[in-house]
Protein backbone atom coordinates (compact mmCIF):
# COMPACT_ATOMS: atom_id res chain seq x y z
CA UNK A 1 0.00 0.00 0.00
CA UNK A 2 1.53 3.50 -1.20
CA UNK A 3 0.96 7.00 0.17
CA UNK A 4 1.79 10.14 -1.04
CA UNK A 5 1.59 13.08 1.35
CA UNK A 6 1.45 16.81 -0.01
CA UNK A 7 1.80 19.87 1.88
CA UNK A 8 3.02 23.27 1.98
CA UNK A 9 4.88 23.33 4.21
CA UNK A 10 5.91 21.55 7.82
CA UNK A 11 9.30 22.35 8.53
CA UNK A 12 10.32 25.83 7.86
CA UNK A 13 6.98 27.26 9.63
CA UNK A 14 5.78 27.64 13.06
CA UNK A 15 2.23 27.66 12.54
CA UNK A 16 -0.86 25.18 13.76
CA UNK A 17 -0.97 23.99 9.92
CA UNK A 18 3.00 23.40 10.05
CA UNK A 19 2.56 21.62 13.63
CA UNK A 20 -0.23 19.09 11.98
CA UNK A 21 1.98 18.64 8.98
CA UNK A 22 5.00 17.65 10.94
CA UNK A 23 3.37 15.15 13.18
CA UNK A 24 0.84 13.76 9.70
CA UNK A 25 4.75 12.86 8.40
CA UNK A 26 5.88 11.21 11.50
CA UNK A 27 2.91 9.09 11.59
CA UNK A 28 3.28 8.11 8.31
CA UNK A 29 6.97 6.84 8.71
CA UNK A 30 5.77 5.35 11.79
CA UNK A 31 3.34 3.19 9.41
CA UNK A 32 6.04 2.33 6.74
CA UNK A 33 8.59 1.61 9.77
CA UNK A 34 5.82 -0.69 10.86
CA UNK A 35 5.43 -2.04 7.10
CA UNK A 36 1.98 -1.18 7.07
CA UNK A 37 2.89 1.04 4.35
CA UNK A 38 5.06 -0.49 1.42
CA UNK A 39 6.06 3.05 0.45
CA UNK A 40 5.60 6.34 1.40
CA UNK A 41 6.64 9.49 -0.23
CA UNK A 42 5.74 13.07 1.36
CA UNK A 43 6.79 15.98 -0.95
CA UNK A 44 6.40 19.56 0.11
CA UNK A 45 6.44 22.62 -1.83
CA UNK A 46 7.45 25.79 0.51
CA UNK A 47 9.93 23.75 2.46
CA UNK A 48 13.49 22.73 1.51
CA UNK A 49 14.39 19.76 3.57
CA UNK A 50 13.04 18.02 6.39
CA UNK A 51 13.68 17.36 10.31
CA UNK A 52 14.65 13.78 10.27
CA UNK A 53 12.69 13.71 13.73
CA UNK A 54 9.47 12.97 11.37
CA UNK A 55 10.38 11.35 8.14
CA UNK A 56 13.33 9.93 6.25
CA UNK A 57 15.20 11.93 4.22
CA UNK A 58 14.34 9.17 1.71
CA UNK A 59 10.76 9.50 1.86
CA UNK A 60 10.79 13.57 1.55
CA UNK A 61 11.07 15.93 -1.20
CA UNK A 62 11.03 19.88 -0.92
CA UNK A 63 10.94 22.24 -3.41
CA UNK A 64 12.00 25.54 -1.81
CA UNK A 65 9.02 27.33 -3.28
CA UNK A 66 9.74 25.99 -6.97
CA UNK A 67 6.06 25.16 -7.32
CA UNK A 68 6.38 23.71 -10.93
CA UNK A 69 8.83 21.17 -10.10
CA UNK A 70 6.67 20.28 -6.76
CA UNK A 71 3.25 20.12 -9.11
CA UNK A 72 4.83 18.34 -12.10
CA UNK A 73 6.60 15.98 -9.03
CA UNK A 74 3.67 15.01 -7.27
CA UNK A 75 1.39 14.19 -10.29
CA UNK A 76 4.20 12.01 -11.38
CA UNK A 77 4.02 10.00 -7.82
CA UNK A 78 0.41 10.11 -7.61
CA UNK A 79 0.24 7.94 -10.52
CA UNK A 80 1.37 5.23 -8.61
CA UNK A 81 -0.26 5.30 -5.44
CA UNK A 82 -2.92 4.10 -3.76
CA UNK A 83 -3.68 7.22 -1.76
CA UNK A 84 -2.90 10.65 -1.54
CA UNK A 85 -3.29 12.93 1.60
CA UNK A 86 -3.22 16.92 1.02
CA UNK A 87 -2.31 19.21 4.08
CA UNK A 88 -4.34 21.81 2.68
CA UNK A 89 -7.34 23.04 -0.07
CA UNK A 90 -4.94 25.15 -1.80
CA UNK A 91 -3.14 22.42 -2.79
CA UNK A 92 -6.67 21.26 -5.07
CA UNK A 93 -5.40 21.82 -8.52
CA UNK A 94 -2.35 19.23 -7.61
CA UNK A 95 -5.20 16.80 -6.42
CA UNK A 96 -7.66 17.58 -9.26
CA UNK A 97 -4.92 16.58 -11.71
CA UNK A 98 -3.65 13.56 -9.80
CA UNK A 99 -7.23 12.02 -10.17
CA UNK A 100 -7.90 12.88 -13.64
CA UNK A 101 -4.70 10.65 -14.45
CA UNK A 102 -5.06 8.11 -11.90
CA UNK A 103 -9.15 8.16 -11.30
CA UNK A 104 -8.65 5.36 -8.90
CA UNK A 105 -6.85 7.10 -6.53
CA UNK A 106 -8.63 7.99 -3.14
CA UNK A 107 -7.92 11.28 -2.32
CA UNK A 108 -8.33 12.36 1.40
CA UNK A 109 -8.23 16.36 2.90
CA UNK A 110 -7.17 17.78 5.49
CA UNK A 111 -9.56 20.77 6.62
CA UNK A 112 -7.83 23.07 9.09
CA UNK A 113 -10.10 26.52 9.75
CA UNK A 114 -10.25 29.73 7.93
CA UNK A 115 -8.98 28.01 4.56
CA UNK A 116 -12.28 25.90 4.26
CA UNK A 117 -15.03 27.67 5.93
CA UNK A 118 -16.28 30.20 3.43
CA UNK A 119 -17.95 29.07 0.30
CA UNK A 120 -15.51 27.44 -2.11
CA UNK A 121 -15.46 27.98 -6.01
CA UNK A 122 -13.69 26.93 -9.06
CA UNK A 123 -10.99 24.16 -8.43
CA UNK A 124 -11.45 23.82 -5.19
CA UNK A 125 -15.05 23.03 -4.57
CA UNK A 126 -14.33 20.88 -7.98
CA UNK A 127 -11.78 19.18 -6.05
CA UNK A 128 -13.98 18.55 -2.29
CA UNK A 129 -16.40 16.46 -4.76
CA UNK A 130 -13.29 14.23 -6.00
CA UNK A 131 -12.02 13.13 -2.32
CA UNK A 132 -12.84 10.19 -0.61
CA UNK A 133 -13.19 11.85 2.61
CA UNK A 134 -12.08 15.33 4.26
CA UNK A 135 -10.80 15.19 7.64
CA UNK A 136 -11.61 18.41 10.14
CA UNK A 137 -9.73 19.23 13.01
CA UNK A 138 -12.62 20.57 14.69
CA UNK A 139 -17.13 20.01 14.92
CA UNK A 140 -16.01 23.85 14.24
CA UNK A 141 -14.40 23.36 10.86
CA UNK A 142 -16.60 20.68 10.09
CA UNK A 143 -20.31 22.18 10.39
CA UNK A 144 -18.72 25.44 8.58
CA UNK A 145 -17.50 22.65 5.74
CA UNK A 146 -20.98 21.18 5.16
CA UNK A 147 -23.11 24.22 5.76
CA UNK A 148 -20.98 26.19 2.99
CA UNK A 149 -19.96 23.72 0.84
CA UNK A 150 -22.87 21.65 0.74
CA UNK A 151 -20.20 18.87 1.60
CA UNK A 152 -22.42 15.28 3.15
CA UNK A 153 -21.39 15.32 6.81
CA UNK A 154 -20.78 11.48 6.53
CA UNK A 155 -17.96 12.55 4.24
CA UNK A 156 -16.63 14.63 6.70
CA UNK A 157 -14.76 12.66 10.11
CA UNK A 158 -12.95 14.84 13.00
CA UNK A 159 -9.53 14.07 13.90
CA UNK A 160 -9.17 16.49 16.40
CA UNK A 161 -5.50 18.12 16.45
CA UNK A 162 -2.60 16.53 18.85
CA UNK A 163 0.24 17.64 20.86
CA UNK A 164 3.53 17.05 19.15
CA UNK A 165 5.57 14.13 19.74
CA UNK A 166 8.78 16.21 20.60
CA UNK A 167 7.10 18.94 22.43
CA UNK A 168 8.32 18.79 25.95
CA UNK A 169 6.06 17.47 28.45
CA UNK A 170 7.05 18.89 31.76
CA UNK A 171 8.00 16.39 34.49
CA UNK A 172 6.99 18.94 37.53
CA UNK A 173 5.47 22.71 36.86
CA UNK A 174 7.65 25.14 38.72
CA UNK A 175 8.08 28.74 37.19
CA UNK A 176 11.51 28.39 35.79
CA UNK A 177 13.69 30.81 38.06
CA UNK A 178 15.46 32.23 34.39
CA UNK A 179 12.65 33.82 32.90
CA UNK A 180 11.19 35.31 36.06
CA UNK A 181 14.63 36.75 36.10
CA UNK A 182 14.19 37.54 32.38
CA UNK A 183 10.99 39.50 32.77
CA UNK A 184 11.51 41.09 36.21
CA UNK A 185 8.68 38.83 37.73
CA UNK A 186 7.95 37.44 41.49
CA UNK A 187 7.22 34.11 42.15
CA UNK A 188 3.91 35.42 43.80
CA UNK A 189 3.14 37.54 40.36
CA UNK A 190 -0.24 36.28 39.23
CA UNK A 191 0.70 35.57 35.23
CA UNK A 192 -1.91 35.85 32.24
CA UNK A 193 0.20 34.39 29.15
CA UNK A 194 -0.77 34.70 25.79
CA UNK A 195 1.36 32.96 22.62
CA UNK A 196 0.24 33.84 19.02
CA UNK A 197 1.44 35.84 16.46
CA UNK A 198 0.69 38.85 16.60
CA UNK A 199 -0.20 40.47 13.38
CA UNK A 200 -2.49 43.46 12.20
CA UNK A 201 -3.86 40.38 9.89
CA UNK A 202 -4.75 38.45 13.12
CA UNK A 203 -6.50 40.41 15.31
CA UNK A 204 -9.28 38.18 15.63
CA UNK A 205 -6.93 36.18 18.42
CA UNK A 206 -8.50 38.14 21.01
CA UNK A 207 -5.62 40.11 22.27
CA UNK A 208 -7.06 43.27 22.49
CA UNK A 209 -9.76 42.22 24.69
CA UNK A 210 -7.49 40.24 27.17
CA UNK A 211 -5.37 44.31 27.74
CA UNK A 212 -8.86 45.99 28.46
CA UNK A 213 -9.49 43.06 30.57
CA UNK A 214 -6.13 43.31 32.38
CA UNK A 215 -6.99 47.05 32.90
CA UNK A 216 -10.65 46.18 34.76
CA UNK A 217 -8.68 43.57 36.67
CA UNK A 218 -5.94 45.52 38.21
CA UNK A 219 -8.01 46.78 40.72
CA UNK A 220 -8.44 43.33 41.84
CA UNK A 221 -5.78 41.63 41.36
CA UNK A 222 -3.00 44.11 41.95
CA UNK A 223 -0.05 41.71 41.45
CA UNK A 224 -1.85 40.57 37.77
CA UNK A 225 0.92 40.52 34.70
CA UNK A 226 -0.14 39.76 31.44
CA UNK A 227 2.51 38.24 29.18
CA UNK A 228 1.93 38.32 25.37
CA UNK A 229 4.32 36.54 24.02
CA UNK A 230 5.32 35.97 19.47
CA UNK A 231 6.39 37.62 16.97
CA UNK A 232 5.34 40.80 16.31
CA UNK A 233 5.25 42.96 13.05
CA UNK A 234 6.07 46.55 13.41
CA UNK A 235 2.31 47.97 12.69
CA UNK A 236 0.85 45.90 15.13
CA UNK A 237 3.15 46.41 17.98
CA UNK A 238 3.49 50.01 17.73
CA UNK A 239 -0.42 49.82 17.95
CA UNK A 240 -0.66 47.71 20.85
CA UNK A 241 2.18 49.96 22.73
CA UNK A 242 -0.55 52.99 22.12
CA UNK A 243 -3.05 50.67 23.53
CA UNK A 244 -1.15 49.79 26.55
CA UNK A 245 -0.25 53.24 27.36
CA UNK A 246 -3.98 54.66 27.09
CA UNK A 247 -5.23 51.52 29.32
CA UNK A 248 -3.13 52.73 31.65
CA UNK A 249 -1.57 49.00 31.98
CA UNK A 250 2.33 49.86 31.02
CA UNK A 251 3.64 47.71 34.25
CA UNK A 252 1.26 44.92 34.03
CA UNK A 253 1.65 44.10 30.59
CA UNK A 254 5.31 42.33 28.92
CA UNK A 255 5.72 41.65 25.28
CA UNK A 256 8.26 38.91 25.07
CA UNK A 257 8.89 38.76 21.63
CA UNK A 258 9.18 35.63 19.37
CA UNK A 259 9.41 32.57 21.92
CA UNK A 260 11.55 29.38 20.59
CA UNK A 261 10.28 26.00 20.34
CA UNK A 262 13.29 25.27 22.83
CA UNK A 263 11.43 27.68 25.68
CA UNK A 264 8.14 27.35 24.85
CA UNK A 265 7.23 24.96 27.87
CA UNK A 266 8.85 27.01 30.01
CA UNK A 267 6.68 29.99 28.76
CA UNK A 268 3.88 27.91 29.24
CA UNK A 269 5.23 26.92 33.10
CA UNK A 270 5.92 30.62 33.99
CA UNK A 271 2.17 31.49 33.70
CA UNK A 272 -0.90 30.93 35.71
CA UNK A 273 -3.62 31.15 33.12
CA UNK A 274 -3.48 31.11 29.17
CA UNK A 275 -6.08 33.58 27.46
CA UNK A 276 -6.60 33.79 23.90
CA UNK A 277 -10.23 34.50 23.11
CA UNK A 278 -10.18 34.18 19.16
CA UNK A 279 -12.55 33.87 17.04
CA UNK A 280 -11.26 32.18 14.09
CA UNK A 281 -8.99 28.72 15.16
CA UNK A 282 -10.06 25.94 13.46
CA UNK A 283 -9.11 24.20 16.96
CA UNK A 284 -5.71 25.83 18.73
CA UNK A 285 -3.41 23.65 19.26
CA UNK A 286 -1.71 25.92 21.78
CA UNK A 287 -4.72 25.36 23.75
CA UNK A 288 -3.61 21.87 24.36
CA UNK A 289 -0.55 22.76 24.99
CA UNK A 290 -1.13 25.22 27.47
CA UNK A 291 -2.94 22.51 29.32
CA UNK A 292 -0.80 20.05 29.26
CA UNK A 293 1.49 22.28 30.93
CA UNK A 294 -0.35 22.81 33.72
CA UNK A 295 -2.12 25.95 33.15
CA UNK A 296 -5.73 26.89 33.57
CA UNK A 297 -7.11 28.15 30.29
CA UNK A 298 -9.78 30.61 28.84
CA UNK A 299 -11.01 30.56 25.10
CA UNK A 300 -13.47 31.91 22.85
CA UNK A 301 -16.97 30.16 22.33
CA UNK A 302 -17.30 31.29 18.51
CA UNK A 303 -14.59 28.75 16.86
CA UNK A 304 -13.38 25.36 17.19
CA UNK A 305 -11.22 26.05 20.68
CA UNK A 306 -14.75 24.67 22.43
CA UNK A 307 -13.09 21.38 20.84
CA UNK A 308 -10.08 21.80 22.58
CA UNK A 309 -11.31 22.51 25.69
CA UNK A 310 -13.52 19.51 25.24
CA UNK A 311 -16.49 22.40 25.70
CA UNK A 312 -15.69 23.72 28.87
CA UNK A 313 -14.64 20.49 30.64
CA UNK A 314 -10.83 21.25 30.67
CA UNK A 315 -11.18 25.09 30.71
CA UNK A 316 -13.21 28.51 30.25
CA UNK A 317 -15.34 29.30 27.74
CA UNK A 318 -15.83 32.91 26.61
CA UNK A 319 -17.83 35.50 24.62
CA UNK A 320 -14.66 36.54 22.90
CA UNK A 321 -16.68 39.64 22.32
CA UNK A 322 -17.37 40.29 25.93
CA UNK A 323 -14.87 42.62 27.78
CA UNK A 324 -16.63 41.77 30.71
CA UNK A 325 -16.81 37.96 30.24
CA UNK A 326 -13.41 38.01 29.82
CA UNK A 327 -12.88 40.03 32.74
CA UNK A 328 -14.63 37.51 34.98
CA UNK A 329 -13.28 35.07 33.38
CA UNK A 330 -9.22 36.23 34.22
CA UNK A 331 -10.58 36.38 37.93
CA UNK A 332 -11.82 32.62 38.17
CA UNK A 333 -9.13 31.22 36.58
CA UNK A 334 -6.59 32.76 38.44
CA UNK A 335 -8.22 31.92 41.53
CA UNK A 336 -8.33 28.53 40.29
CA UNK A 337 -4.62 28.38 39.18
CA UNK A 338 -3.45 29.53 42.79
CA UNK A 339 -5.81 25.90 43.93
CA UNK A 340 -4.25 23.37 41.35
CA UNK A 341 -1.08 21.96 43.28
CA UNK A 342 1.73 19.76 41.68
CA UNK A 343 -0.78 16.35 41.98
CA UNK A 344 -3.75 18.78 40.11
CA UNK A 345 -1.45 19.72 37.69
CA UNK A 346 -0.14 16.05 36.84
CA UNK A 347 -3.53 14.53 36.80
CA UNK A 348 -5.02 17.55 34.15
CA UNK A 349 -1.72 16.69 32.06
CA UNK A 350 -2.52 13.65 31.85
CA UNK A 351 -6.02 13.87 30.94
CA UNK A 352 -4.84 16.56 28.14
CA UNK A 353 -2.61 13.55 26.89
CA UNK A 354 -5.33 10.74 26.67
CA UNK A 355 -7.38 13.05 24.51
CA UNK A 356 -4.97 14.76 22.53
CA UNK A 357 -1.37 13.40 23.16
CA UNK A 358 0.34 11.72 19.70
CA UNK A 359 -0.26 8.20 20.84
CA UNK A 360 -4.34 8.23 20.23
CA UNK A 361 -3.61 10.74 17.57
CA UNK A 362 -1.29 8.29 15.61
CA UNK A 363 -4.02 5.33 16.22
CA UNK A 364 -6.94 7.07 15.20
CA UNK A 365 -4.99 8.45 11.73
CA UNK A 366 -3.43 5.33 11.16
CA UNK A 367 -6.99 3.51 11.00
CA UNK A 368 -8.63 5.93 9.26
CA UNK A 369 -6.03 5.52 6.52
CA UNK A 370 -6.04 2.41 6.04
CA UNK A 371 -10.13 2.41 6.09
CA UNK A 372 -9.59 4.18 2.59
CA UNK A 373 -6.58 1.61 1.79
CA UNK A 374 -8.77 -1.50 2.05
CA UNK A 375 -11.43 0.43 0.28
CA UNK A 376 -9.55 1.15 -2.58
CA UNK A 377 -7.56 -2.09 -2.97
CA UNK A 378 -11.44 -3.94 -2.46
CA UNK A 379 -12.69 -1.77 -5.44
CA UNK A 380 -10.06 -2.46 -7.38
CA UNK A 381 -10.07 -6.38 -6.95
Amino acid sequence: MKVLFLSLKGFSGVGGIEKVSRVISRVLADMKTDGVLSHLCCLSAYDSEADARYVSPEDFRGFGGNRGSFCAAAIRAGWDTDLVLLSHVNLAPVGLAIKLLHPAVRMVLIAHGIEIWPRLNGLKREFLCQCSSILAISQFTKDKLVANNEVAPARVEIVHNAIDRFFRIPSYFAKPPYLLQRYGLHPDDHILLTVTRISSLERYKGYDRVLEAVAGVKPVVPKIKYLLAGKADPTEKQRLAGLVASLGIQAEVIMTGYVTEEELTDHFLLGDVFVMPSKKEGFGIVFIEALACGLTVIAGNKDGSVDAVRNGELGILVDPDSTEEIRQAIITGLARARQLDEHAKQQQSRRVLEAFGFEPYRQHLQKTLLAHLNKKNKIHN
